[in-house]
């Protein structure tokens, strides 16, 4: 193997390796030790103040909206209903049947203890080709309370990057597979 190959296979394998150390929840604050003996838990999901890519949720809905609705009437508001209902009818699901799944837990409203999951970031993504695709990406705050008081915080995590494990034309189809992979690491965190 020659050195510009040697360099780029290395530098390829660096970028890999970062991609997933990102992914794995980062534990900012407090402990699970007592989340872990549950066999239950609440789970929660908030997007308020959400950015996706560069700039604000709403400013990017509107942009989004604008643009459809100029190529065919309606298609913008359309777009934008599907936008917020894609969060109930598939990525809050996707990734609590991948969190059940891997952390051995069942989701329960009368659980000890709840998890709030805040979007923090979105990338959609797009794909074209190998060189002019990007990926799907979320960021999400776990915050863990106490079901019946939350304001006592029992830990606070973070997910950083968490990419759809597959790729799709569609950015909804892409973005549920980026929940689907974060309930699968968290559940998989929390089980530890």
């Amino acid at each position: 193997m020659k050195w510009p190959q040697i360099i780029l296979v290395t530098n390829f394998t660096t970028l890999i390796c970062l991609g997933i150390y990102a992914q794995h929840p980062k534990l900012i604050k407090g402990d699970l030790s007592s989340l872990r003996t549950e066999i239950s838990v609440n789970v929660q999901f908030t997007y308020d103040s959400m950015m996706v890519g560069n700039m604000t949720e709403v400013a990017y809905m509107t942009q989004k909206m604008d643009e459809y609705n100029k190529k065919e009437a309606g298609k913008g508001d359309v777009w934008a209903k599907e936008w917020i209902d894609n969060r109930k009818n598939f990525f809050d699901p996707e990734f609590n049947k991948l969190f059940q799944k891997y952390s051995n837990k069942t989701i329960s409203d009368k659980a000890k203890y709840t998890l709030i999951c805040h979007t923090v970031y979105t990338e959609p993504g797009f794909f074209g080709t190998m060189l002019v695709s990007k990926s799907t990406r979320i960021s999400i705050e776990v915050t863990v309370v106490e079901s019946a008081d939350s304001s006592h915080l029992i830990a606070k995590l973070s997910m950083e990057k968490v990419d759809a494990s597959e790729t799709h034309y569609d950015a909804a189809t892409n973005i549920k597979w980026a929940y689907h992979h974060a309930g699968k690491i968290l559940g998989d965190f929390v089980k530890k």
